[in-house]
């Protein structure tokens, strides 16, 4: 929430701007509203972290349904990396490349914490 919702909105930049331009002294020729629609760009990506405002929330879609499945037995981990880009083509429109751009990108699962979105999906 704090970083695609308070972080991209226009009230938080019109304060905020003004700071990172003195700090970064290349952004002193960009308008304000250019820049805020820079980083308002909505368009899928493969990884959670890198998404937009938009559809980091079908990320975690994404993770939930597949862990659920994989705890009742629907999906053998073996079959992972077919769900997870059918689910990548399905809710975003794109296909991961290979595995560590998809089902190995996350973290999450191999340090074991497996129901880490589960509180994030209440949210949504």
């Amino acid at each position: 929430m704090w970083e695609n919702l308070v972080g991209r909105s226009l009230p938080a930049w019109e304060y905020f701007y003004p700071h990172l331009q003195k700090v970064f002294p290349q952004f002193l020729d960009v308008p304000l509203d250019k820049f805020y629609k820079g980083i308002n760009k909505v368009q899928p990506s493969l990884v959670r972290v890198e998404a937009d405002e938009a559809t980091y929330n079908l990320h975690i879609m994404l993770r939930l349904d597949i862990e659920i499945a994989l705890l009742e037995g629907k999906v053998a981990v073996k079959d992972l990396q077919e769900v997870w880009n059918a689910k990548m083509e399905e809710y975003l429109g794109i296909t991961p490349p290979d595995a560590a751009m998809g089902v190995l990108q996350d973290v999450h699962w191999s340090g074991g914490m497996i129901g880490y979105f589960s509180h994030m999906r209440l949210v949504i």
